[in-house]
């Protein structure tokens, strides 16, 4: 179970929601998720309304995480396929995952981050045993959510603690330190005050803790994805993406094969 939030984060969230910064899509979902009636078709017509978000969700039901034996043409047949909760869960991820994507450059680039990492969860989780795809491929989504709601409502102190510490367990202790809770234990909050699975909202809020054994393979291929979309990111090229999977410290926990890693590394640079 996650940890009682504190007052200061409470109030943080409170203040998302008044604010309303969801994109509308998000905003759709989200009150079909709060509505205890709501059904397939209701869900249904809050994706179609997007037609961005639509294509998204199909793609998504035809990726390698369900593997349908025949193509998923609508969003009815993928809410069929996938489950009312799950597409509920991926909808909403899928569209605020695009969270202030069209303010500054780093709003944009957590946006890519975001799509990248969860690329390269898609192509990865298939190889990994004892994993669960599409929780995964969920989390990778939402994984920076909290710094995607920090740089919303504080932008100019969020902008400096990146722009000076990057993304990595430094900035976490900045922001413990600055705001009383850190951009994983936001986003973490956030995600279950919304209505996502606690296993997802679990994982955002471990994404940046130490792997410690084997029952913490999906944070362990969480991390790995996230170091090579940011290669991806980065403009490197495929070999070099594809030895930040492989020689990355907690791959050996993984058990993927070589030839894997060279073809996750071309796919990665060519999202």
């Amino acid at each position: 179970m996650l940890s009682t939030p504190s007052h200061d984060l409470v109030s943080c969230l409170d203040r998302i929601d008044r604010l309303g910064v969801f994109p509308d899509a998000a905003q759709r979902v989200l009150q079909v998720a709060q509505r205890p009636d709501a059904d397939l078709t209701d869900l249904e017509e809050a994706v179609c309304a997007d037609p961005v978000l639509s294509a998204r969700v199909l793609q998504v039901a035809n990726s390698a995480l369900y593997a349908p034996k025949s193509t998923v043409g609508t969003v009815r047949r993928a809410v069929q396929l996938l489950g009312l909760d799950a597409t509920r869960a991926m909808a909403f991820a899928l569209a605020v995952s695009a969270l202030g994507s069209d303010g500054g450059p780093l709003a944009r680039s957590l946006h890519e981050h975001a799509l990248l990492t969860s690329e390269v969860v898609v192509r990865l989780s298939p190889h990994v045993a004892s994993v669960h795809s599409g929780l995964l491929f969920l989390t990778a989504l939402v994984h920076d959510l909290g710094l995607q709601l920090l740089l919303l409502l504080e932008p100019d102190a969020t902008t400096q603690l990146v722009d000076k510490l990057g993304h990595g367990t430094t900035l976490v202790r900045a922001e413990r330190l600055h705001f009383g809770f850190d951009h994983a234990q936001l986003g973490a909050e956030g995600l279950l005050r919304w209505g996502l699975p606690e296993p997802a909202a679990e994982l955002v809020r471990t994404h940046h803790d130490p792997v410690m054994d084997r029952k913490q393979r999906a944070r362990a291929l969480l991390q790995v994805a996230d170091h090579m979309a940011e290669g991806a990111q980065a403009g490197e090229m495929p070999w070099q993406v594809a030895e930040r999977g492989r020689w990355h410290p907690l791959s050996e926990l993984l058990h993927i094969d070589d030839g894997v890693w060279e073809k996750l590394g071309e796919e990665a640079t060519q999202v």
